[in-house]
């Protein structure tokens, strides 16, 4: 029913490796995809688009640390 010993680990580390790569391969499809953005934009809408993303990661991060703190 249940592996024991190291017959526990070697699930693990396989999961943990297809993880890795999953976060490889989500990483490159991320950068590939602000490439293509940035090629279309001119160096204005590039900048403009960056800052804009930015700013909204920075909120979205300072709302979800208000919301922890006010559910503890």
């Amino acid at each position: 029913m249940f592996a024991t010993g190291e017959n526990e680990i070697e699930p693990l580390n396989k999961h943990g490796e297809d993880m890795s790569n999953l976060l490889e391969e989500v990483d490159e499809l991320r950068m590939k995809t602000l490439k293509e953005i940035l090629g279309i934009l001119t160096p204005i809408q590039g900048v403009e688009y960056l800052a804009a993303a930015k700013r909204i990661r920075l909120c979205l991060k300072q709302w979800g640390k208000k919301r922890e703190q006010e559910l503890t």
